[in-house]
């Protein structure tokens, strides 16, 4: 790659929410959000030997290392641009002040912008598309039931999008046989919103209490936590482990376990979160009930 000749270093910046350490995973507060936060990052990175300066400004400070750093060129980095707040508030302020040689690279699933140069990601190719599907199956316990011509059908209607695979084949995990993969829109939000509400409109009543209320929370939760929440006196009884599995099967969420072994971790998938947190948006008082659901952090 050019960037190691190009820019003298390189500033990255991410809205990640969640750190998986060696200790298990950690709740994390997102790095950047605002412009504010950004210049603070900044700041950090470089310690300018101003900083401790009557009057010093981080914003100010930003501004003019994205119009002429004093160290040379460089490249800022922006992952997870979707999750900042005012993605395109946020772009304008950065597109007023970077000049070259400086370079600002983003990556986001959702565009409220236009860039100067914009690279689409597509899917993988049948070949690569393979691989998940199998690795899938064998952890449902169901590579027995896969053919080649299923496998070439999710291709074909998942236009090789990873995640869609295996909800897919989480499907047909839940089902306990091969499950005709229906005619899909591919290559673009619709194709999820339309997918997501299929399974979402199969999941049993607790798998559906389950997914809003981690969707409610943002944030991964201990499965215990999760189940002593909800297996509380005043609410109806269900049967949440299974609800976690089927949850878990149809890749609405993820679980991680704890490195000694014997503890999970749940967590929403940030496309999964979007269209959980506009099912929760849908009532009020819906919204208030799950959120009613809580946990000590």
């Amino acid at each position: 790659m050019l960037i190691g000749n190009t820019y003298l270093g390189i500033g990255p910046f991410s809205a990640r929410d969640i750190d998986l350490l060696s200790q298990g995973p950690k709740v994390v507060r997102p790095d950047v959000l605002t412009t504010v936060d950004i210049a603070r990052e900044l700041v950090q990175l470089f310690q300018p030997k101003e900083i401790n300066d009557k009057g010093f400004n981080p914003l100010s400070f930003l501004a003019d290392t994205l119009t002429n750093s004093a160290v040379g060129p460089l490249l800022f980095v922006f992952d997870n641009f979707e999750t900042v707040q005012n993605p395109a508030e946020l772009y304008n302020w950065l597109d007023t002040y970077v000049r070259l040689p400086n370079k600002i690279l983003i990556t986001t699933r959702h565009r409220e912008f236009k860039g100067d140069y914009s690279v689409e990601v597509g899917g993988m190719n049948e070949i690569q598309c393979d691989e998940p599907v199998t690795a899938t199956a064998s952890a449902f316990g169901i590579r027995h039931l896969i053919s080649n011509d299923y496998k070439r059908d999710l291709f074909q209607e998942s236009d090789g999008h990873p995640y869609v695979v295996k909800i897919l084949v989480g499907e047909s995990a839940n089902a306990g046989k091969i499950i005709k993969v229906a005619r899909i829109v591919a290559g673009n939000d619709e194709m999820l919103d339309a997918l997501f509400e299929r399974t979402y409109a199969h999941l049993s009543p607790a798998a559906r209490r389950v997914f809003l209320t981690l969707c409610s929370w943002r944030s991964i939760v201990p499965a215990m936590a999760l189940e002593a929440a909800l297996l509380r006196p005043e609410n109806e009884k269900m049967d949440v482990t299974g609800a976690i599995d089927e949850l878990h099967r149809c890749s609405f969420i993820d679980l991680t376990e704890s490195p000694e072994g014997g503890h999970f971790f749940a967590s929403v998938p940030l496309i999964a979160s979007f269209f959980g947190r506009r099912k929760l948006s849908i009532s009020p008082s819906r919204k208030a009930k799950f959120q009613g659901s809580s946990f000590v952090h």
